[in-house]
């Protein structure tokens, strides 16, 4: 229930400073319940990232890509996205497994593949 309030929080404006989003990112790998991580990851855009937590988002969304909820799998492909254009060390691996999630079995996954890689193909150098 907690995700779920900071989420609609995170929606209405009232966001998490960088102190607050890296005492949330530590914490996070613990969690087992689908729907906390769910709120995180839908979270990702309104959160600001201190630089010594890119690598602890990127591992957990790396980790929940493979979650057997299809809504987890297509948020952690939109968490590798964000993580991905933010950090350069980040960007070809999300984009490449942006391209593989494109043929899950989940429609849900593809199409949030399709954004990421979208979203990231922009980024790449004309």
């Amino acid at each position: 229930a907690a995700t779920w309030v900071l989420k609609r929080l995170t929606e209405k404006g009232l966001g998490l400073t960088r102190s607050q989003t890296a005492k949330l990112m530590k914490s996070w790998p613990e969690w087992n319940e689908w729907q906390a991580n769910l709120h995180v990851l839908q979270m990702f855009d309104q959160l600001s990232f201190p630089e010594t937590e890119m690598g602890r988002a990127w591992s957990q969304c790396c980790s929940l890509v493979t979650h057997e909820n299809k809504l987890v799998r297509a948020w952690a492909l939109h968490g590798m996205s964000h993580v991905g254009r933010v950090s350069p060390k980040h960007f070809d691996e999300a984009l490449e497994r942006s391209r593989d999630a494109l043929s899950d079995d989940s429609a849900a996954v593809r199409v949030r593949a399709r954004h990421a890689v979208r979203d990231l193909e922009r980024c790449l150098p004309r």
